[in-house]
């Protein structure tokens, strides 16, 4: 059975939102069917984007406690605010930043490219839970270890990450949020 903790903000995480799962594939790996049914949801173009998309080497990764992480961050219209959040990823400990971003109009794709994320660009919005399905599938596909999610909108602190990681390591859970 999944072991989860739901963190308040005295708790671990300070007034932020993180959600973390262990991929497919480590130690606490979920459930193959689980994974195929959020990959069957999101459809073949998006899958398509996420095969086209480059990432860092397996052999390369920057890790945390051994294990590499990938920051997702579902965004719309986030322009003047993506750029800020991406940047505020502790890089000593996390090894991707992707921005899904779902559709903007303004320069959330620019903002976020220029501040360093890797970016997947929905041809439209398919609301926050497409653009965080679509990260999951790509951390996945992709091999990292660790899903954080993270507002596109730069209202999380990014230096909690490490808090909820080693919560997740220490207690063996699947799952925090906080």
């Amino acid at each position: 059975s999944n072991r989860c903790a739901v963190t308040d903000s005295e708790d671990v995480i300070d007034d932020c939102y993180i959600e973390i799962s262990f991929g497919y594939g480590s130690p606490r790996d979920l459930q193959t069917y689980k994974f195929g049914a959020i990959k069957h949801c999101i459809g073949e173009e998006i899958l398509q984007l996420i095969a086209n998309t480059k990432c860092s080497c397996i052999n390369s990764r920057v890790t945390y406690r051994g294990f590499s992480i990938c920051v997702v961050m579902a965004s719309w219209n986030e322009e003047g605010k993506v750029g800020q959040g991406v940047h505020a990823v502790p890089k000593d400990i996390v090894d991707t930043v992707l921005v899904v971003n779902n559709g903007s109009i303004d320069l959330t794709e620019k903002e976020a490219r220029d501040a360093g994320a890797t970016v997947i660009n929905h041809p439209e919005n398919l609301g926050a839970g497409g653009g965080y399905r679509t990260g999951w599938v790509f951390a996945k596909e992709k091999n990292f270890d660790l899903v954080v999610e993270l507002a596109g909108d730069n209202q999380d602190d990014p230096h909690d990450i490490s808090k909820a990681v080693d919560k997740l390591i220490d207690e063996e859970l699947d799952y925090v949020q906080g």
